[in-house]
């Protein structure tokens, strides 16, 4: 925990790491809304109480990558296989961390190679299977950096939706929201989608259709939250 990114990303490190040593236990601690949640909870502020001023102060420098991380395998093979995602998220994770010092931007390799795989993916996250999909989330949800730039791809479609693949793009924004699953600040992805919404029926785009196509493509929580952005703007 070298670099923490508050309360919610020690839950996720300490879930995790309990995983390795008992696989199952991260699914379960997310899925439960219980006593497991509420432990995890416990543990984790009180972690940030003693520990996260220090953190935040001190940010010792962090040595940089001495290779980049190693090529994505195909899109397909990351859909399709859990384990195969999981570690390759995770070793963009570290390599994430380990750019966060870079001024230069050009030379964070780990977030270029992610960005560079992720309008593959999400158009292959559109096409899996529910359970490929359900286990995409979960992957994800580990690791606090690599969300931060699936919460920035989501965004940088915005500016595209009244370009010539204006639909291309909603939909990519819409499908990574659901990738996301609402494991970054709702608030933030509800203005994202009020934007989505706003410049895209501006465009003649069919927004409500294609939130449908994504909430089905969500969890429960998530497809909730989408529909609702449609309901809203009925109401």
């Amino acid at each position: 925990m070298r670099r923490i990114l508050g309360v919610g990303h020690i839950w996720t490190i300490v879930a995790d790491a309990i995983d390795g040593l008992h696989p199952g236990f991260y699914r379960a601690a997310r899925a439960d809304q219980g006593e497991l949640r509420g432990r995890l909870s416990n543990v984790s502020r009180e972690a940030w109480d003693r520990q996260g001023g220090p953190f935040l102060a001190a940010r010792p420098a962090l040595q940089p990558l001495e290779a980049p991380p190693p090529p994505a395998p195909p899109v397909s093979e990351l859909i399709a296989d859990s384990d195969t995602l999981t570690q390759w998220l995770r070793e963009l994770e570290l390599g994430l961390e380990a750019e966060s010092d870079q001024a230069d931007r050009s030379a964070r390799t780990a977030a270029k190679g992610l960005r560079e795989v992720l309008p593959g993916l999400v158009t292959a996250y559109l096409a899996a299977s529910e359970s490929q999909r359900e286990e995409a989330r979960l992957a994800f949800s580990r690791f606090r950096r690599v969300l931060h730039q699936l919460g920035g791809f989501a965004a940088q479609q915005l500016a595209e939706v009244e370009g010539t693949q204006g639909e291309l793009a909603l939909r990519r924004a819409l499908l990574t929201e659901s990738l996301l699953d609402l494991c970054l600040d709702w608030r933030d992805e509800l203005l994202l989608l009020r934007d989505l919404r706003q410049r895209s029926r501006a465009a003649g785009l069919l927004f409500d259709e294609l939130v449908a196509e994504a909430a089905a493509c969500s969890s429960t929580r998530t497809a909730k939250f989408l529909l609702g952005v449609v309901a809203e703007a009925a109401g």
